[in-house]
C-alpha cells in the first residue's frame, strides 16, 4: 500500500516535500518499512512490537492523527478495569459478568454476535469490533461470528430474519445519538410525521425494535453512553477498552489465546508462496 501511495504522491509533488511531510509508524528493526524510511530520510515513529494490530487502537498507530490527551484515554480505560476489581455481579457493565452471559448463550447454540447500530457514526468502530472479536476468538467450533446491521435501514430487510428466523443471534443495540442536523420536518402536508422531530422518529423506531425483541425473548443488550458530562472521545475510549477486556476474558475462559491469529499466518505463508 505504501508503494502505491508513494507512487501517487510522486506524480503530484516532489520527493523532498513528500519525505518532509511523511511519517511512518513501524517497528525499529530490519524490515521493509523501516528500511524505506531510513533510505529516504522519512520520520519514523517506533511501534511496540508487543502490541498487535487489533489491540493497537490506543497506540501510536491509532492515535497519531489526533490531538488527544493521553490521560483522557488512561482514565477511560481505568474506569472499565476498575469494574473488574469491584466483583459486583449485579453491575450490568461488568465485562466479566457479560462475558459469562455470552459464553452461556454460545453453549446454547447462539452463533452470531450482531452490532445493531442506530448511530451511523459507529459504523467504523463496529468494523474494528469485527476484527477484534473474530481474530481473537475464532479458534474453535463454537466461535460466534460478529456482524453489523445499520438501523433503521435494516428494519425492512434484516429485521425479518432477526425476529422471525433462527434464534441463533445475540444483539448489541446502540441507541440513536443526539443530533442537531435536522431539528424538525418542514410543513409539507405529509401527515402526522410532521408532529415529530427526525430525532423523535428515530427514537421511536429504536424503541419499537427493543420492545419487539423483549416480547420475543431475543437475547440482546443495550449499550448507552450514560455519562453526558464526558466528551464523545472519552465515551469511545471507554467503549474500546470495554470491548478489549471482554474479548480477552472470553478467550481465557475458553482456553483460547486471544492475542494470536494462526489461520491468518497460514494465509500469509501461502500468499508469499503463490
Amino acid at each position: 500500500m505504501l508503494n502505491l501511495i508513494y507512487q501517487h504522491l510522486l506524480s503530484i509533488s516532489n520527493k523532498e516535500l513528500i519525505n518532509n511531510n511523511l511519517v511512518i509508524v513501524t517497528e525499529v528493526a530490519d524490515n521493509i518499512l523501516n528500511n524505506f524510511a531510513n533510505q529516504n530520510d522519512i520520520q519514523v515513529v517506533s511501534h511496540n512490537k508487543k502490541i498487535g494490530g487489533r489491540y493497537s487502537v490506543f497506540s501510536e498507530t491509532g492515535m497519531i492523527l489526533f490531538d488527544i490527551n493521553p490521560k483522557e484515554i488512561s482514565d477511560s480505560a481505568n474506569s472499565v478495569v476498575s469494574k473488574l476489581m469491584e466483583n459486583n455481579v449485579d453491575d450490568q457493565s461488568n465485562p466479566t459478568v457479560n462475558a459469562a452471559i455470552i459464553l452461556s448463550l454460545q453453549e446454547q447454540g447462539v452463533k452470531f454476535n450482531v452490532n445493531l447500530l442506530y448511530d451511523y457514526s459507529l459504523k467504523n468502530y463496529s468494523y474494528w469490533f469485527h476484527q477484534l472479536f473474530a481474530e481473537s476468538l475464532g479458534k474453535n467450533e463454537n466461535a460466534m461470528t460478529p456482524t453489523t446491521s445499520i438501523c433503521p435501514k435494516d428494519h425492512h430487510s434484516m429485521a425479518q430474519l432477526f425476529i422471525g428466523g433462527p434464534k441463533d443471534k445475540f444483539f448489541n443495540i446502540y441507541p440513536p445519538a443526539h443530533s442537531e442536523h435536522f431539528k424538525s420536518f418542514a410543513d409539507l402536508d405529509m401527515g402526522i410525521i410532521q408532529k415529530k422531530t427526525p430525532e423523535n422518529l428515530l427514537q421511536s423506531q429504536y424503541l419499537g425494535l427493543v420492545k419487539t425483541f423483549r416480547n420475543k425473548k431475543i437475547p440482546h443488550r443495550i449499550i448507552k453512553f450514560i455519562d453526558k458530562f464526558q466528551s464523545r472521545e472519552s465515551n469511545m475510549f471507554e467503549l474500546f477498552s470495554y470491548n478489549i477486556l471482554e474479548t480477552i476474558i472470553l478467550g481465557y475462559a475458553q482456553n483460547i489465546n486471544p492475542y494470536d491469529q494462526p489461520a491468518v499466518e497460514d494465509i500469509k505463508i501461502n500468499t508469499f508462496n503463490s
